[in-house]
């Protein structure tokens, strides 16, 4: 499992995609995870257009979660087992700081709904 402190949570839309993102920091985070969501009729499913990230990953991967558990102190991803190897581990776990809850933390259940909205990620919020 990846596990970090999280002391910033970003949600917005840029260039018609919807982007969550969790951090140790809101500039030049060490660790971080970015949900994404891409509207495109390229995609054949909704799946697809849901891109993920973390810090330790050299590039994003689309249809690669299978579960998103947010809780009061936390955010949990957990990804499909055949991109394990990819991200580092099955589990991306995000602990919020005080810092984060007072900043973000209200907002992120509202983006995750809509992010995963039709979609085959099971979220537990």
């Amino acid at each position: 499992m990846i596990s970090f402190d999280a002391s910033n949570i970003e949600c917005y839309e840029e260039d018609g995609v919807l982007i969550v993102a969790v951090g140790d920091g809101a500039v030049d985070p060490q660790n971080y995870l970015i949900i994404s969501r891409l509207e495109d009729e390229d995609n054949a499913t909704i799946d697809d257009g849901i891109g993920f990230q973390v810090a330790g990953a050299s590039y994003e991967v689309s249809n690669s979660i299978n579960k998103v558990v947010l809780e009061r102190d936390y955010l949990r991803v957990e990804i499909k087992p055949e991109f394990a190897t990819h991200f580092g581990a099955p589990i991306v776990l995000a602990n919020f700081s005080d810092e984060a809850l007072k900043a973000g933390r209200g907002f992120l259940r509202e983006a995750l709904e809509v992010l995963f909205e039709g979609s085959g990620v099971k979220l537990v919020a």
